[in-house]
């Protein structure tokens, strides 16, 4: 199994193993599922930085972004707290999944060899998460990103929800 794949079924077990049922209007797709939609060709055609500044300015709590992303690498077990994140990012409503995604997002960079370190208060989140966006990418790592991210979406795009 590629990398890719590997990972991206990392992610989709992990958000699985939430066991949210992605409240709200059943006609349309997770937040999160959006945004794993929508995102890699948002980057394709502006490039990492807007797209990931776009979706850093619809983040409403920055600690989620943190809570999740510290349960993706494994640097944090399911508690209460991040099974709530994490359900609040899989439900169906406008503005849900931007914090998840980044974290998905954040965990992908680490991947490709970029060094990643989000945590403590709100403003030191949105410190660290701007001090990310203001990064310029390589071309190769860019790319590398790109396959993470569209394995992710096709592994997004089939959870049972």
């Amino acid at each position: 199994m590629s990398d890719f794949v590997s990972f991206a079924a990392d992610v989709g077990t992990k958000l699985v193993a939430a066991g949210c049922q992605g409240g709200g209007d059943s006609k349309s797709k997770p937040g999160i599922v959006r945004r794993a939609v929508d995102f890699p060709s948002l980057m394709v055609g502006l490039g990492f930085q807007p797209a990931f500044t776009f979706y850093l300015s619809k983040i409403e709590r920055f600690s989620a972004v943190s809570g999740i992303y510290s349960y993706l690498t494994g640097k944090a077990g399911l508690d209460g707290r991040v099974k709530a994140e994490l359900c609040e990012e899989l439900e169906r409503s406008e503005g849900a999944g931007y914090a998840g995604y980044v974290a998905i997002v954040l965990y992908a960079l680490n991947k490709v060899g970029e060094s990643v370190s989000v945590g403590g208060a709100e403003e030191d989140i949105y410190k660290s998460l701007l001090g990310i966006a203001s990064k310029e990418l390589t071309l190769a790592k860019e790319r590398l990103l790109s396959e993470y991210l569209l394995e992710v979406k096709k592994v997004l795009e089939a959870m049972p929800l």
